[in-house]
């Protein structure tokens, strides 16, 4: 089955900050992020065609400063699903996960050294489209662990990031 690639969104522009504590550490840690998020409408292959809602298939590949009293970087790329519920013809809810293989490039207490880790993230928020254009906020909750895939600690990092920014809707 094809997706008709009208459906496709681009958010090539968003403003995030990201701010955590380590539980062993009585420092913040901020991380600044850079990314892109690649969007496809896959209603049509779970049997959603024809619903004003809509289910995203998404790709974020992404480079993040961290800063804080280490400085350094995280790295990789999630897949994930975004729902948007429509309240209104321009305006969207949304809920979103993902997971991203990626490079933590701080040694922490709860990772030990820098190295493969995994992001988990979740949250929502809300979107308001302008013809082509859509402008969006939301949260996210974010977590790393290496799931024990290598001999590390692993009593993971937690943290919360605000999201905002604006995307082309094709």
């Amino acid at each position: 089955m094809i997706t008709n690639f009208r459906n496709w969104s681009i958010f090539n522009f968003r403003l995030q900050h990201v701010h955590g504590s380590l539980e062993n550490s009585p420092d913040g840690y901020s991380v600044y992020p850079g990314f892109v998020r690649v969007g496809l409408n896959i209603n049509s292959l779970v049997g959603m065609e024809g619903r004003q809602s809509t289910l995203q298939l998404a790709f974020e590949p992404f480079v993040n400063s961290i800063n804080g009293k280490k400085a350094g970087v995280e790295t990789g790329c999630s897949l994930g699903i975004r729902y948007f519920y429509t309240i209104s013809r321009s305006v969207d809810l949304f809920t979103e996960g993902s997971i991203a293989p990626m490079f933590l490039g701080i040694d922490t207490i709860e990772q030990g050294e820098s190295g493969f880790n995994f992001l988990d993230q979740i949250g929502g928020g809300l979107q308001y489209k302008l013809f082509k254009i859509a402008l969006f906020a939301g949260y996210r909750f974010r977590h790393i662990s290496n799931a024990r895939f290598v001999n590390r600690p692993n009593e993971g990092i937690n943290s919360n990031a605000l999201i905002g920014g604006f995307s082309w809707l094709f």
